[in-house]
């Protein structure tokens, strides 16, 4: 059921990808500023993403899972700490989505390929579900952001 699932995500995404004008979204720069600015609710959104990355420290020593799911959201960190440093990229929105993709995608496996580890009622059981659900909405909106950035990227590349 779960390739499934995520394989509706994905046909769900390019279609929205397909009939949205994302490129304003995806384009725009991503920074302290910016971030500060953001209506409550994505502050709320960041928040919870930072809680559930923090909490797999809870689980990494029992699954698998959980050191996929801390070791993306360290890399994230890194790669965007790199290219802030470097100022090799303009730090956009798309191009931090397409860094979430790359990142977040393996813990999602992992949690796919382990999945008979959860038991519920348990911690490890809601900490999942709420990677699963956090990451689907993150996918929801990072997987167009991430072509758009793409797509504009090689297109500018190639001039």
């Amino acid at each position: 059921m779960g390739p499934r699932i995520l394989a509706i995500i994905l046909v769900v995404v390019l279609l929205d990808l397909a009939f949205n004008d994302r490129g304003t979204i995806a384009l725009g720069e991503w920074n302290m500023a910016v971030r500060k600015a953001l209506p409550l609710p994505y502050k709320l959104w960041l928040g919870g993403l930072m809680m559930v990355h923090l909490s797999s420290l809870l689980f990494v020593r029992r699954h698998v899972a959980a050191r996929w799911v801390f070791g993306g959201f360290a890399l994230s960190h890194a790669l965007i700490a790199y290219v802030e440093a470097t100022g090799r990229l303009a730090m956009v929105s798309g191009m931090i989505s397409l860094e979430h993709v790359l990142t977040y995608i393996p813990g999602l496996i992992a949690i796919y390929v382990t999945r008979t580890e959860v038991k519920w009622p348990g911690a490890y059981a809601v900490w999942v579900g709420a990677v699963v659900v956090l990451y689907t909405g993150l996918l929801w909106f990072d997987l167009p952001d991430s072509l758009v950035w793409v797509r504009t990227t090689t297109c500018a590349m190639q001039r």
